[in-house]
């Protein structure tokens, strides 16, 4: 019987940041910072390290659409 092999996964993730005081629904007026795609990488990278990974293959990128701009990012690497 032949063993598998662990599998590890991390997720990076950018969120856009609202001013303060911001109510649903909030529209790009009140954005302060948009989400970055840069940012969820970076993220993932710092996850990776933390759980010991080196390398790390990108899976999944899935993001929050919003009007006009992302709202969120996440990516995902095993």
């Amino acid at each position: 019987m032949s063993e598998g092999r662990r599998v590890i996964a991390v997720l990076g993730e950018s969120k856009a940041e609202y001013r303060e005081g911001a109510t649903e629904p909030m529209t790009d007026d009140d954005v302060v910072k948009h989400a970055t795609l840069e940012e969820a990488f970076q993220d993932l990278a710092v996850q990776a390290r933390a759980a010991g990974l080196e390398h790390v293959r990108v899976v999944s990128i899935e993001f929050k659409a919003g009007n006009p701009h992302i709202k969120e990012i996440g990516v995902t690497g095993t």
